[in-house]
């Protein structure tokens, strides 16, 4: 899938949201809310304070979180495609097996949070910062991670299949068996990981 393409899906999500009447939730306080099972795509939470929020199985695509205060909320299973978190402090979050194809985490930061079995296909987490945090197989196919840090952070099995992983900075990190088959890896820089069996071309394994 080309750069064009990506932003072709991009559009697509973002003309289907606006078809729809999105609810306004900017700087509302939401703190503990339980808003499992909500169907809120496109919703404006810019500003609103999600501390501790239950939003499992949520509907969020095309959300807009900016400026949120996003502290040790569940999105367990949630629908995140498209969704906005740039620049948003994330931490303690628990955002495993939802999806979030083409979101935005631009410039974030990821603190102990738990990202397993997410699907972050064509996202943009360029220059954020993962630390502490849970990615156990983790899908970042075609995700751009250009000038981002990732350290001290579980992501065996991660998928960062033909990913732009330009200037990247990693270290103290499980890799195990992570995939980089087609990664722009140029610049980028690992220290003190585990790449063991690690895969950096569909038919070569990095035995260490």
């Amino acid at each position: 899938t080309s750069p064009e393409r990506i932003a072709d899906v991009r559009l697509l999500w973002q003309n289907r949201l606006d078809a729809l009447e999105a609810p306004d939730l900017s700087d509302r306080d939401l703190r503990g809310a339980d808003m499992t099972n909500a169907f809120l795509p496109g919703a404006n939470l810019r500003g609103a304070d999600l501390t501790g929020a239950k939003m499992q199985d949520a509907s969020l695509s095309g959300a807009n979180f900016r400026g949120s205060t996003f502290d040790q909320v569940d999105l367990q299973h949630a629908e995140l495609q498209g969704a906005v978190l740039s620049g948003l402090k994330i931490w303690r979050s628990d955002f495993s097996f939802a999806r979030m194809a083409f979101s935005d985490l631009y410039s974030s930061r990821i603190l102990e949070s738990d990202f397993s079995h997410t699907e972050l296909s064509g996202a943009d987490l360029g220059v954020s910062l993962v630390l502490g945090s849970e990615l156990v197989r983790v899908d970042l196919f075609r995700a751009s991670l250009e000038g981002a840090a990732i350290v001290r952070s579980e992501m065996p099995y991660a998928s960062f299949a033909e990913a732009d992983l330009y200037g990247l900075f990693a270290a103290e990190n499980d890799l195990g068996e992570a995939v980089f088959a087609g990664a722009d890896l140029s610049r980028s820089t690992f220290l003190d990981s585990d790449l063991t069996y690690a895969r950096f071309q569909m038919n070569t394994v990095l035995d260490t």
